[in-house]
């Protein structure tokens, strides 16, 4: 039976985030990971809490995932995001985060534009202009036509030699870009997918 109601609330939770609703997907998430330690409900919740600006228990959140899965390349990518670009100082680790973000672009072969992309951002974050701009710069290169014009500004921050700064409003405007095409799933426990905003 047990079983059985977290799938229940799993699916509400999930279909909750799809359509936008986050405070309530993320009070269904919560009790979730209170029922199961589940790594995919920790990921959906780490990805909640990072769309409501909530940095620190997404952080969190995202350690406990990467404790049992620690080649999950959206976990490390949305672990470098925050060390790199979190609003707050007392989150941000550039040197953390082009760790985390080294990593993801080695499991994806240096093609994945989010990977590469979150790399710009962490050595932005160390002042490492030239880098930021190459990655940036090889990001605009494999990103898809929609993120394109966020790969480019990207791009002009660094040659001005500004930091890109993550924001709550800003990520759930491109995550809603994306939802229309993405379903939302059947339980499918670690191997199911979570859509990757960055």
């Amino acid at each position: 039976m047990a079983d059985s109601y977290d799938d229940a609330l799993r699916y509400r939770a999930v279909k909750l985030f799809t359509e936008g609703d986050f405070d309530s997907a993320i009070t269904l998430f919560d009790e979730l990971v209170q029922n199961t330690d589940d790594a995919w409900d920790c990921s959906w919740r780490a990805n909640t809490l990072l769309l409501l600006g909530r940095y620190e228990e997404s952080h969190t959140t995202y350690l406990r995932v990467l404790e049992t899965h620690p080649d999950d390349i959206s976990t490390l990518q949305h672990l470098a995001y925050i060390l790199a670009a979190c609003p707050f100082s007392n989150l941000r680790d550039g040197n953390k985060a082009v760790e985390y973000a080294t990593r993801a672009c080695d499991l994806t072969a240096w093609k994945n534009w989010a990977s590469l992309s979150v790399l710009a951002a962490a050595y932005a974050e160390l002042s490492d202009w030239t880098k930021a701009q190459l990655y940036a710069k090889q990001a605009l290169g494999v990103a898809p036509g929609e993120e394109k014009n966020n790969q480019e500004s990207a791009i002009q921050l660094y040659d001005n030699q500004k930091l890109f700064r993550a924001s709550p409003e800003r990520d759930r405007a491109r995550l809603r870009s994306r939802l229309c095409q993405w379903k939302v799933p059947s339980y499918g426990g670690d191997n199911a997918d979570t859509p990757n905003d960055k």
